[in-house]
């Protein structure tokens, strides 16, 4: 009796050693897999920053030239639409001390 209760009990501890074998197996390959994952990402994560922060800088400067430009075309036209208004102005300033 003694000797089939040993077994049985041998048994059981061989069952429940093989389960939790197993379920330290599988957080070891969830553990590897989520630590790879993280060296990976963490790695990459800098790198998509300064890209992103690279495409920022770009685009920032392109819209300063743009603004810049539209600015001195600005200026520009401000100047010629001033001098014909002057024009406009001396002309008939000279029309009316003729009459």
């Amino acid at each position: 009796m003694e000797f089939e209760q040993y077994e049985q009990s041998t048994k059981e501890y061989q069952t429940l050693n093989f389960k939790q074998t197993q379920k330290i197996k599988k957080l070891k390959e969830k553990y590897e897999y989520l630590k790879k994952f993280m060296d990976t990402e963490v790695k990459q994560y800098p790198q998509k920053l300064k890209d992103i922060q690279q495409k920022y800088d770009e685009k920032v400067q392109q819209q300063n030239y743009e603004f810049k430009c539209l600015t001195e075309n600005l200026r520009k036209k401000y100047q010629e639409i001033k001098q014909k208004v002057k024009f406009k102005d001396r002309g008939k300033k000279d029309s009316i001390n003729l009459q």
